[in-house]
This record gives C-alpha cells, structure tokens and sequence, in this order.
C-alpha cells in the first residue's frame, strides 16, 4: 500500500486531480506532491476533491469559487469536511453525522 490514488470520469474543473481537464474513461493516477492521502472525499454535485495527508495536511482541487485546480493544491484548511463547508455549493458534509439520542 503505497497511498497512489487513482480517479476517472466527468473532468471540467479538474476535479479528478490529473493536472489537467480531460475526462477519463479509465483510471488515472492523481497528482500526489510528494504526500500519502489517507482520506479522501469528491462531490459530483459540487466538482470538488480533498484529500488529507498522512502528515495532516489538507489538499484540495476542482472547482474552488470560480477556479479550476486540476491537482491537489494544499490549503490551510484542518479537515475534509472544512473543505467541503467552505467549497461546495451548497455547503455539505461528505459524511454521515451520528447524533445520540
């Protein structure tokens, strides 16, 4: 497990992290920068990925207020739901919130 990740589809924004625009129809290496991801989160809706790192760093790309990022770019972000809260339109959780009862 060396932390590569992959991605392929729909690429307008660059939201698949090729460094570039261009659909795919098969998997495609993303961009990594020298980290290892750990956790990653990508919303059709919205045209946004992020990533975090290994070393808690948070990366993100595609659509990002008007700008196409087609890698990772790192932000000063402290998650990937902040990325998601501050991104995508509407702002969403990209996971399930468990309440108590």
């Amino acid at each position: 497990d060396e932390g590569t990740m992959y991605s392929w589809g729909a690429n307008s924004y660059g939201q698949l992290g090729t460094g570039n625009k261009a659909n795919m129809v098969a998997p495609a290496k993303v961009v990594c920068l020298g980290e290892r991801y750990v956790e990653v989160a990508a919303s059709h809706y919205s045209h946004i990925s992020a990533a975090l790192s290994q070393t808690g760093k948070v990366y993100i790309w595609g659509q990002c207020r008007g700008q196409s990022l087609t890698q990772p770019r790192f932000s000063r972000l402290a998650s990937t739901d902040d990325a998601f809260a501050a991104f995508s339109a509407p702002p969403i959780s990209w996971r399930i919130y468990c309440v108590d009862s």
